[in-house]
């Protein structure tokens, strides 16, 4: 599969055995040769077809790792190789810059969220308390309740037996 030439004794790969080495489309291959403007990393055969050198193959999977790994726009990368120009490490500055300020302010908003669930819990257990307090109160309640009723009961059955039986009716008025 390899091919590699007398003359400066290099390695030369056709675009297909470099897209299995870059790991991407032989289209992608040629988009980014095109786009990037490897055409000094590469040789073409007597047929005219392409055949990429071990620094193509070098710097197509730099690319790559811009393009697909460090989120970079295409201008970006184009200007990285083809114009000598670095202008992302000032927009990677900027771009953390603003990420910053967001974390900065998720941070806060998740600070004020913990202080908030914090003071709920707080709220919470004293009311399971209060709760707590309030049922032990209700049960001795009901336990008084419940003798006062069975000392009312007690009371009432005394007072019914203690009282002499009245009988009612007209025949009992005139044989009493």
């Amino acid at each position: 599969m390899e091919t590699e030439t007398k003359n400066e004794n290099k390695v030369l790969l056709n675009p297909k055995e470099a897209a299995r080495e870059v790991g991407v489309s032989v289209e992608l291959i040629k988009t980014w040769t095109n786009h990037f403007g490897l055409d000094q990393f590469i040789q073409r055969s007597a047929g005219g077809h392409r055949r990429y050198k071990t620094e193509a193959i070098e710097r197509l999977l730099d690319i790559k790792e811009k393009l697909h790994v460090l989120k970079w726009s295409y201008d970006d990368v184009k200007n990285y190789y083809v114009n000598g120009e670095d202008d992302h490490e000032f927009t990677i500055h900027e771009e953390r810059s603003e990420l910053e300020k967001k974390v900065d302010k998720i941070l806060e908003h998740q600070e004020l969220q913990q202080d908030f669930y914090r003071m709920l819990t707080s709220k919470m257990d004293s009311l399971t308390r209060e709760m707590e307090v309030l049922k032990l109160e209700n049960s001795e309640m009901n336990r008084v309740l419940t003798q006062r009723d069975e000392v009312l009961l007690e009371n009432i059955r005394k007072i019914q037996e203690e009282k002499p039986k009245k009988r009612k009716g007209w025949l009992f008025k005139f044989f009493s």
